[in-house]
C-alpha cells in the first residue's frame, strides 16, 4: 500500500513542470512544438505548444513555460502557457489586457473601454480600408498619400486635391492645389 501511495504522489508531483524554452518553436503541419529545460537539467523535446483559439505566438528561447504531463508521465507533455519576463508589460492596471511584442509594440484594452495602439516605429500598416464611425481628433499633421500618389482628403464631395475656387483668380477659377 505504501508503494502505491508513493507512486501516486510521484505521479502527482511530476504532472506539472515549469521551465524555460531552449529552442525556438518548431512549426509543423499540426500543432507547434517546443523544447523545454526543467529543473535538474531535464530536457524535453517536441512538446506540443497549445494556445488559445484565435491567438498565436512563437515564444523566444529563454521564455518561461508551464507544461502538464498526463498521469505524471514526462514523455506525454503539453505546454499550456508561456511568458517572457524580459518583455512583459509591467504597467497594466488591474483588469487591463495587452498584446505585446519584444520590439516594444503593444495594443492595450483599457479599463475605460478605450483601445491604445502603440507601434514601435509609430507607423501602422493596414492592408484594407478603414471606416471610423465617430469624431476624429488629430494632434499633428494629416498626410494623404500613397505609393501611387493618389491619396486625397475630402470634406463631403469637396476634394482637397482637385478643388478649384470659382472666383479666385481675377474672376476666373483657380487652379488645383499644388
Amino acid at each position: 500500500m505504501a508503494d502505491n501511495t508513493r507512486l501516486a504522489a510521484t505521479r502527482i508531483h511530476m504532472s506539472l513542470g515549469v521551465g524555460r524554452l531552449t529552442n525556438g518553436v518548431s512549426i509543423g503541419q499540426n500543432t507547434p512544438t517546443v523544447q523545454v529545460t526543467f529543473a535538474g537539467n531535464e530536457v524535453r523535446d517536441q512538446i506540443p505548444l497549445m494556445q488559445q483559439y484565435g491567438f498565436a505566438s512563437s515564444p523566444l528561447p529563454g521564455a518561461d513555460a508551464v507544461a502538464c504531463f498526463q498521469s505524471g508521465d514526462r514523455n506525454k507533455g503539453v505546454v499550456i502557457a508561456t511568458n517572457d519576463q524580459r518583455y512583459r508589460i509591467k504597467t497594466l492596471k488591474s483588469g487591463e489586457v495587452a498584446i505585446y511584442h519584444m520590439s516594444g509594440s503593444s495594443v492595450f484594452l483599457k479599463n475605460d473601454g478605450s483601445i491604445e495602439i502603440n507601434p514601435k516605429d509609430k507607423k501602422t500598416i493596414i492592408n484594407s480600408d478603414v471606416q471610423v464611425n465617430g469624431k476624429i481628433d488629430v494632434t499633428g499633421d494629416v498626410n494623404a498619400s500613397s505609393m501611387v500618389a493618389s491619396g486625397d482628403v475630402k470634406a463631403g464631395s469637396i476634394s482637397l486635391k482637385t478643388h478649384k475656387h470659382p472666383n479666385g483668380n481675377n474672376g476666373n477659377p483657380t487652379g488645383v492645389p499644388t
